[in-house]
């Protein structure tokens, strides 16, 4: 799917920000003119942020990098989860649990809890648990899953962060910027964009514009992403070109040196006139 035209941003309210005293003052750059005391976005830097934002992501997905798509708020839960799910990346749709990224170590033990939970409700001993536990496993299960359930395969923090609204997101915003980690985000005027690493200026109170926006990201980004299983092989072939070489040439050299020590030992022991001479000349 090509990148949209102004035309078909305009005819989703791409364009409406928020109000003058309610925008940041930053987002200036992005505007195009004030009308009735709302800011105007200009859809032609939309396209244009929009095209940077994909190829910086084609470029991390190629890399075999993990972008994690954050996206809570209701106009944005099922269009954000469907293009996760299509590009093959994780997701967060439900609710940005506080600390996700910069406490992952405590996130990865409930990640592990769920997996346990998996396991128990697929066993065939699950059904022979009384009632109460049953019912009590299942709650929990739940509850896990409504939060987790998009990062279930997530071992480490992502490479790169997709918002959907970054004044909405602005704690896991937060947490990016404090662990460096680039952020890509959907931002109207009242959200700082010298937050985010890839804004893409747009009218993100618009469920139509937010869905066109991640629908043409989702079809350019199909087919770009290189397998976990690939990348990872990619890495353990190059330290083992490495560790074979310089090993050889150590071992020879030690072989070399050792006979030159003995030798200058064997001629040192040789001498022993002096004791002859002393015997001369007591006598």
């Amino acid at each position: 799917m090509p990148l949209p035209s102004l035309r078909s941003l305009l005819e989703v309210g791409a364009h409406v920000g928020h109000k003058k005293q309610h925008s940041h003052p930053a987002t200036r750059r992005f505007i195009y003119t004030v009308k009735d005391g709302v800011f105007v976005i200009n859809v032609e830097k939309t396209i244009e942020y929009l095209k940077q934002a994909i190829d910086f992501l084609k470029r991390t997905l190629k890399e075999g990098g993990v972008v994690l798509f954050v996206g809570t708020k209701p106009q944005a839960r099922e269009a954000l989860k469907k293009t996760a799910q299509s590009v093959g990346q994780p997701y967060v749709s439900t609710r940005w649990l506080g600390g996700t990224l910069t406490n992952f170590e405590t996130v990865k033990k409930s990640l592990f809890q769920l997996q346990e939970l998996d396991k128990k409700m697929n066993d065939p001993a699950f059904e022979t648990l009384r009632k109460r536990e049953r019912t009590h496993l299942k709650e929990k299960h739940t509850k896990l899953t409504q939060i987790f359930e998009g990062i279930l395969r997530l071992t480490k923090p992502p490479d790169v962060l997709f918002v959907v609204d970054a004044y909405y997101e602005d704690i896991a915003v937060s947490e990016a910027n404090r662990l460096g980690i680039p952020v890509v985000a959907l931002m109207d005027t009242n959200a700082d964009p010298e937050a985010i690493t890839y804004p893409i200026p747009v009218n993100d109170e618009s469920k139509r514009a937010v869905e066109m926006i991640l629908e043409v990201i989702s079809e350019q980004l199909s087919g770009v992403k290189i397998g976990e299983k690939a990348a990872e092989e990619k890495k353990r072939e190059q330290p083992v070109t490495r560790k074979v070489q310089p090993k050889p040439a150590a071992r020879k050299i030690s072989k070399v040196v050792k006979p030159t020590k003995k030798v200058s030992r064997k001629t040192k022991s040789v001498a022993k006139p002096k004791s002859t001479k002393k015997a001369k000349k007591k006598k």
